[in-house]
């Protein structure tokens, strides 16, 4: 058979971004020939190969701002994106082309690629209608997000999205084609996670957390309930990996309320070192509030502590209920003192957190990366 020529386009940095490092190695360790158009920081190359992956990098970085901000940023990516699309098919001749949201609208990138007749996938990661209601509250600017989302998926040939609770919502907004959900499973082997527990945090409680640092993550919420607990549990101790706008916010927090011992923050760390800091924890936590975006969003984090068979303490949003049931501990999002609670509960009865979590570890098994990598080749084979 002919090796098949794909090209991943994503408004993000790779490697950085583990869902599309993950569908690209797969498919790569799997026979297909892959290529990567993404963003590009002062320090990464233009073009480099990484575990077989040829990645283009555009000289774009992103930045937020305000709306106008965002339709710019958008706008360049899409036209530069385009042309370097074009540019690279003259002689690559790529077979598929597999379009990573946001937003939803990149999909367009490759019509000349689909009057050609080559295959378009759109990789729905979230929801930008619901982002958008969550950052700027303009509700008439969402519906038309929602009327873009809806004609975005119905001109691609094949939809993948990160959960059924996502897949669900876009059926009822009239997307028509077929929708693989890719939940985001971890594909790091355990054997492969080297990082032992340093010396100085042995006898320590740990809580982890990683990914964004942005408002709606609710780290404010778990830093005021370690400040709950700090007499209860005297060796607790947080640890934060992530950057984005609110990290200088959280740590003034941090010393405002003298927990300078008790937390700590690590910076962006790479998807590995993600794994190993939470395999040295003893909890993972996803403290997020309630909003249009986090109700429907199941992150990394979550199936990175499960597949290490660590307790999860999080937000009882809509679409984690729905996956896990009764198998984390729930507490009312934007609720520290609940939240306080629940890490008392896990401190305290270590018995009953273990028997959750094999529960977790039960749910997880079904979705691991072994399933949806096969998941994923068999829509690569359908189309």
């Amino acid at each position: 058979m002919t090796m098949k020529r794909i090209c991943m386009i994503v408004y993000s940095y790779y490697p950085w971004d583990p869902r599309v490092r993950k569908e690209a190695e797969a498919l790569t360790r799997n026979g297909y020939d892959v290529d990567v158009i993404a963003l590009r920081n002062d320090e990464e190359k233009e073009f480099e190969t990484i575990k077989n992956v040829n990645i283009y990098r555009l000289n774009q970085k992103t930045k937020r701002g305000s709306q106008l901000r965002f339709l710019y940023q958008y706008s360049k990516f899409f036209c530069m994106s385009f042309f370097k699309l074009n540019h690279l098919d003259l002689s690559k001749k790529y077979d598929v082309i597999h379009i990573h949201s946001l937003p939803d609208y990149l999909v367009f990138v490759a019509f000349i690629q689909k009057l050609k007749g080559k295959k378009i996938i759109l990789d729905l990661h979230e929801s930008f209608p619901e982002i958008f209601l969550s950052r700027f509250n303009n509700k008439l600017t969402a519906k038309l997000l929602e009327f873009i989302e809806r004609i975005s998926a119905n001109y691609a040939h094949s939809i993948i999205t990160v959960s059924n609770t996502l897949k669900n919502m876009f059926v009822k907004r009239g997307i028509k084609k077929n929708i693989t959900v890719l939940f985001n499973v971890p594909d790091q082997k355990i054997s492969e996670l080297k990082m032992k527990r340093p010396t100085s945090l042995k006898n320590k409680f740990i809580l982890n957390y990683s990914g964004s640092l942005k408002k709606e993550r609710g780290l404010d919420i778990a830093i005021k309930a370690i400040n709950e607990v700090k007499e209860i549990i005297p060796n607790i101790y947080l640890m934060i990996f992530g950057s984005d706008d609110e990290e200088n916010n959280l740590k003034k927090l941090v010393k405002n309320l003298k927990l300078k011992n008790c937390v700590y923050f690590g910076g962006k760390v790479t998807s590995q070192k993600v794994m190993e800091y939470n395999n040295i924890s003893d909890i993972g936590i996803i403290p997020w509030y309630s909003n249009p975006i986090t109700e429907v969003g199941t992150p990394n984090k979550l199936f990175e502590c499960i597949a290490l068979e660590k307790p999860i303490i999080a937000s009882e949003t809509k679409a984690l209920k729905d996956l896990m049931g009764n198998s984390i501990l729930f507490f009312k999002p934007g609720d520290y003192k609940e939240m306080s609670n629940q890490i008392s509960f896990a401190y305290n009865n270590k018995n009953k957190t273990k028997a959750m979590t094999k529960k977790a570890k039960m749910i997880y098994n079904k979705i691991n990366w072994d399933v949806m990598e096969k998941r994923l080749f068999t829509l690569y084979e359908n189309i």
